[in-house]
């Protein structure tokens, strides 16, 4: 054959640089949301789906080749629960652009604001 597949550690490696660059995307959008009320939620959003859909990827391949699953199924928790902290850290962050805008168009007070946050956490919780 003159055409060489890529192994499964190759096809893995990729997709683990394809998470790591997505991921850091996310902790830039995140980290700009701490700087300014402005961030662009939306790109950080796609940019966390892809990372999801990486691991997923990353997964199919591993179903197909059981002798390197036992070995890189940790590495796989591990981004799975990257994503989710992401994901809670995105939603934090949309939260509080959406109780700043909020505020500032409505007059309302810091004291109020942390009042609706606390009941929502609350809400959250009980859910």
């Amino acid at each position: 054959m003159g055409h060489e597949s890529i192994d499964l550690p190759e096809m893995f490696a990729e997709y683990e640089t394809d998470f790591t660059r997505l991921t850091g995307e996310v902790s830039g959008f995140l980290d700009s949301s701490l700087e300014n009320a402005e961030f662009d939620s939306v790109s950080a959003s796609r940019s966390l789906e892809s990372a999801e859909q990486a691991v997923r990827s990353m997964e199919m391949e591993l179903k197909t080749t059981p002798s390197v699953r036992n070995k890189l199924l940790p590495k796989i928790k591990g981004y799975k629960d990257e994503v989710k902290r992401l994901r809670a850290l995105l939603l934090e962050a949309n939260r509080r652009q959406l109780m700043g805008a909020s505020a500032q168009g409505l007059g309302i007070s810091r004291e109020h604001r942390d009042r609706l946050s606390s009941a929502t956490d609350r809400l959250d919780d009980g859910n």
